[in-house]
C-alpha cells in the first residue's frame, strides 16, 4: 500500500504508537517511536529526522540523520498495545543513504546479483537457540559466577526425562513449546514472515524455527525480528532465550546453536541454481556462486561467526572452506534430492548481524560468478582428509578467534568493493577487535577452576 493508504490504515486500526526500528552495526533492531497523531504522509516518504542517531553508531559531528520507514515492513506488535512498527532505512540527507546503515550494503548485494541476469535470490532460514528461565551474572572481582535454571534442565527435579532424548519432544516434555509456538503466531499474523516449522531441539531447553523463502533483505528483516519477538515473547513467559553460538559447555552434552540459510534464485519461475543432469542437482552457475563462497570463507567467517562465543563454537563444531553432502563439517551442504533451496549454509550462527552477513555472503558469490570460481564437492568429511588432500581440494579450516579472523579480511576483501563502503567495514572490525580485547582482559570460570590452585 502506498503511503495515503498506510496512514488511512494506521487510523482506521486506531493506532496510537509507531515504532520505527533500525539495526545497530552489531545487527540488533532499535527504535524510535512516535505518536501516531502526529505521523504525515511526508515523514512516511520522507522520513524523520532524529539527532541522537548518529551517536549510536558512535558519529560526531555528524548532522541529524533521518528514519525513513519501509512501509512494506508495516505490522501491529503482538505485546504492544495499539502500537505498531516499520522498519527504517537510515539516510544522511534527502537522497543520500548513510554508510553505516547495515541494510544498505544488502541492499547493493541483492541488486548487484539480479543486475548480473541471475535471477532472483530467495533464502530460507533455520535457528537455533536456548530457552532458559533466567540468568544471573555476578561481576564482582573473586566472585564471578553465572547462574541460570530451565524447565529442562537436568538437574531441575521438575523436569521431565526420557530415555528417547529432546529431539522433537511432544508436551509435556518439550516445556517451552506454547511459547515457541507464541513466536511463530506472531511472525506469521503481526509480520507475515511465513514460519515452515518449529520443533523442539535436539537437546534439553533447545528450540528450532524454520521460516520460508524470503528475499535476502526480507530474511535478514525476518531473523531480527525473531530475535525481538523471541525475547518479548519470553519477558511474558519468564522464559529468557539466548542466542549465545555456544551457551552451554560442551562438557555438559550441550550443542551449539546454528543458523543455516539455503539459496535458490528464479529466473522465469526456474531455479537456476538447479540442473537436473548434474549429479549434485547444480548448475554452473551454482558452482560458481558456491565457489566465490568458498574462496572468501576465511574473511567471510567475521561476518558468519563474529564474536568471541562464535569462535568458541567452531572449536566444537570445526568448519572448512568446503562443500559436501550431508556433512556438518563443510561450510556448504549440498542436498542433491531437492530441486529447489538445495544449497545450504551451515558455517553461521545467530549471532551474526543478518544484514551484513548476508550481504558478505551474497557479494562472494557475486565475486565467484565473475571470476568462474568453480567449487569442489567434497564426496568425504574434511575431517578424515589428510591434510595434503584438504589442501588439494582447498578445504581450509575457519578462523577459530576474532583476530584470525580478522587478519583474513584484511589480507581479503576486493570482493566486497561495490556492496560495503569502508565506513561500514571499520565501524564493525572495531567493534569486533574490541570486544575480543575485552574479552581477552578477563580470566573465565574455566580459569579459576583449572589454574586457581595450579
Amino acid at each position: 500500500m502506498n503511503a495515503e493508504e498506510l496512514l488511512d490504515n494506521i487510523h482506521t486500526q486506531r493506532i496510537k504508537w509507531v515504532q520505527l526500528q533500525f539495526p545497530d552495526v552489531n545487527g540488533t533492531l532499535k527504535a524510535k517511536t512516535i505518536g501516531a497523531q502526529t505521523l504525515t504522509v511526508n515523514m512516511l516518504k520522507e522520513g524523520i529526522i532524529e539527532g541522537d542517531v548518529a551517536g549510536l553508531f558512535s558519529e560526531f559531528g555528524v548532522n541529524d540523520l533521518i528514519l525513513v520507514p519501509r512501509t512494506e515492513t508495516y505490522g501491529t506488535l503482538p505485546w504492544g498495545a495499539e502500537t505498531a512498527r516499520m522498519l527504517a532505512k537510515v539516510k544522511k540527507g534527502k537522497d543520500e543513504r548513510y554508510l553505516k546503515d547495515s541494510m544498505y550494503p544488502l541492499e547493493r548485494a541483492q541488486a548487484a546479483f539480479e543486475t548480473a541476469g541471475k535471477g532472483r535470490l530467495a533464502v530460507t532460514q533455520e535457528v537455533k537457540f536456548y530457552f532458559t528461565d533466567g540468568i544471573t551474572i555476578d561481576t564482582t572481582p573473586g566472585r564471578e559466577a553465572i547462574t541460570f535454571n530451565s524447565k529442562e534442565a537436568k538437574w531441575n527435579p521438575a523436569a521431565l526425562k526420557s530415555a528417547s532424548g529432546f529431539a522433537f519432544a511432544t508436551d509435556p516434555q518439550d516445556a517451552y513449546s506454547l511459547v515457541r509456538q507464541q513466536i511463530a503466531d506472531s511472525l506469521n499474523t503481526a509480520f507475515a514472515y511465513v514460519v515452515s516449522g518449529h520443533s523442539h531441539g535436539s537437546v534439553a531447553a533447545q528450540q528450532k524455527i524454520s521460516l520460508d523463502q524470503l528475499s535476502p533483505l526480507e530474511a535478514a528483516d525476518a531473523f531480527a525480528t525473531l530475535k525481538l519477538v523471541a525475547r518479548a515473547a519470553g519477558m511474558v513467559n519468564l522464559a529468557i532465550p539466548t542466542f549465545m553460538a555456544l551457551p552451554f559447555s560442551a562438557d555438559d552434552g550441550a550443542v551449539p546453536n546454528g543458523y543455516r540459510l539455503s539459496f535458490s534464485s528464479y529466473l522465469k519461475g526456474s531455479n537456476v541454481f538447479y540442473d537436473a543432469t548434474d549429479k549434485h542437482g547444480l548448475s554452473q552457475l551454482a558452482y560458481y556462486f558456491i565457489g566465490g563462497i568458498l574462496e572468501h570463507a576465511e574473511a567471510l567467517s567475521l561476518f558468519t561467526n563474529p564474536t568471541v562465543n562464535s569462535h568458541k563454537r567452531l572449536w566444537v563444531e570445526p568448519k572448512y572452506s568446503s562443500a559436501g553432502v550431508g556433512d556438518a563439517h563443510n561450510s556448504v551442504d549440498i542436498n542433491p534430492s531437492k530441486r529447489d533451496f538445495h544449497i545450504t549454509l551451515q558455517s553461521p550462527d545467530p549471532l551474526v548481524n543478518p544484514y551484513l552477513m548476508l550481504a558478505a555472503v551474497i557479494a562472494a558469490g557475486v565475486y565467484g560468478i565473475k571470476k568462474k570460481t568453480q567449487a569442489d564437492i567434497l564426496s568425504d568429511s574434511p575431517l578424515v582428509l589428510s591434510e595434503s588432500t584438504r589442501k588439494r581440494h582447498h578445504a581450509t579450516e575457519l578462523p577459530r578467534t576474532v583476530s584470525d579472523a580478522v587478519s583474513a579480511l584484511d589480507s581479503d576483501n576486493e570482493f566486497l568493493n561495490g556492496i560495503f563502503s569502508t565506513d561500514i567495514v571499520y565501524a564493525y572490525t572495531e567493534l569486533r577487535v574490541h570486544e575480543n580485547k575485552e574479552a581477552n582482559f578477563r580470566p573465565s570460570t574455566y580459569e579459576y577452576m583449572k589454574y586457581f590452585h595450579f
